[in-house]
Order: C-alpha cells, then sequence, then structure tokens
C-alpha cells in the first residue's frame, strides 16, 4: 500500500483487522508518532523498524510472509527484523479497519491518503528488496498482459477518487462490502 500523512502527531494505524477486544493472528501495521513503522500481531509488535516517516511524502509499505518468514518493507527496502511464524491469518468480522485502530474504540484516525492497499493471500510476493510499482495494480495487469498472482489477490482498494472524495470500494475479484466511519476522504 501507499500511504502519506498530513500530520504526525500520535501513532496512526494504516490497516487492523482484528476484531473488536481481541488479539490473535490478526495483522495490524501502524506509524508510529517518531515515524516508526510496526507490525502487530498475536498481541504483540513482531517487527518494528525505524523508517523516518514524515509528513507530506508518499511511502510505499508491504508485508509479506514466504515459507514462514514475514518480512515488513518500506519503499521496497526490509526494515526490522524477520518474523518466524506459521499463523493462519484471517480477518475479523467487518474487518479490516483501515486508516484507524479496530481492536477498542475506532482511533488512532489517519489524517492523509491510502492508495493502493491490496491483499494477497496464498503467496507471498516480496521476498528480497525491491522496487514499488508506481502505477495502478490493474494497469500493471494491463500492460504485461496478466498478473500472475493476480488469483490471490482478496482485496484492493485503488483510491481511484479525486482529493476530498469518500467513494471507496473493493477492486478484488471479492468486491468485499466497505462501509465508511469518519471523515474518510
Amino acid at each position: 500500500m501507499w500511504f502519506r500523512l498530513n500530520t504526525l502527531t500520535a501513532d496512526v494505524t494504516l490497516y487492523d483487522s482484528r476484531p473488536a477486544s481481541t488479539n490473535g493472528a490478526y495483522v495490524t501495521i501502524s506509524v508510529g508518532y517518531r515515524g516508526d513503522i510496526n507490525y502487530y500481531t498475536q498481541s504483540g509488535t513482531r517487527i518494528e523498524g525505524s523508517a523516518g516517516i514524515t509528513i507530506n511524502q508518499w511511502y510505499h509499505v508491504a508485508l509479506s510472509r514466504v515459507s514462514s518468514q514475514t518480512k515488513l518493507f518500506v519503499n521496497g527496502i526490509q526494515i526490522g527484523t524477520t518474523y518466524a511464524d506459521t499463523n493462519s491469518y484471517t480477518n475479523g468480522g467487518s474487518r479490516p479497519i483501515i486508516g484507524a485502530l479496530g481492536f477498542t474504540t475506532i482511533s488512532n484516525n489517519l489524517n492523509g491518503y491510502i492508495d493502493e492497499l491490496r491483499v494477497t493471500k496464498g503467496v507471498g510476493r516480496y521476498i528480497n528488496n525491491f522496487i514499488p510499482s508506481t502505477i495502478p495494480f490493474e494497469d500493471t495487469a494491463r500492460v504485461t498482459g496478466v498478473d500472475p498472482l493476480g488469483k490471490y489477490t482478496t482485496f484492493l482498494l485503488r483510491g481511484e477518487g479525486f482529493d476530498g472524495s469518500n467513494i471507496v470500494q473493493d477492486s478484488s475479484p471479492l468486491k468485499i462490502p466497505l462501509s465508511i466511519a469518519g471523515d474518510v476522504k
């Protein structure tokens, strides 16, 4: 996913798949108020990396698990340590929550933008450092003819609206229904 923060005065949650008041094998990715990126699951921070995130700049973040090795990448560079895990990840009911903490009352709200948020299940897309794509995922498939991993995409939030728009839809084949909370734009 690509994201850009307008402010960073407190922790900001980018993606949270936990049901309310529940921990376990759920993915949470957040930005700490000091500009670090964190991956939280199983009641603890499993990967924490100093990424130097600042406001008004676009960043690409990717979480990838291949052969029980989970890695977190910012702008294509692995940050933090590799987390060895065999969790069977899932989304809680009415989840994921995008741009806010979903574990408790919705908080840690994102003041900024998210674009090209893709969830892939069944195959890891990134093993080593990489160059993030700067064109929309769907357009990439058209240019190359086919995305060989496209069948594994379970959620795709393209961010195709104009600034200030609150039109949000899942562009994956599953078409997961989304609802807007707060002042999402």
